[in-house]
């Protein structure tokens, strides 16, 4: 699994996250699609994170968020299947504070 980074965002903001699976991807191969799981790291979980949706071309997911409880932070997990049958796992971290 590769954690690829953390970020912030406020709990009312609705944003996109990129992940890039370019460095990883065959040749010839790419996105089928993608399972996403949010996990509460620590704090309030009364309001969870919430995948949005999520937008996919053949090298990159665009994974869309909203809420999450202000002093929460969250590990979102992208696991990326593949057209040739390959799975590649990616996670990020997300810290709700509001400002």
């Amino acid at each position: 699994m590769a954690r690829i980074g953390k970020d912030e965002k406020q709990p009312l903001e609705i944003g996109d996250w990129d992940v890039d699976f370019a460095d990883w991807m065959p040749v010839g191969d790419g996105i089928d699609f993608v399972e996403t799981e949010v996990r509460l790291l620590s704090g309030p979980g009364a309001t969870p994170l919430t995948v949005e949706r999520v937008e996919n071309t053949l090298l990159l997911s665009k994974v869309w968020l909203r809420g999450g409880a202000d002093g929460a932070k969250y590990r979102v997990q992208v696991r990326a299947n593949t057209l040739m049958g390959r799975k590649k796992e990616a996670e990020f971290d997300i810290s709700v504070k509001e400002v």
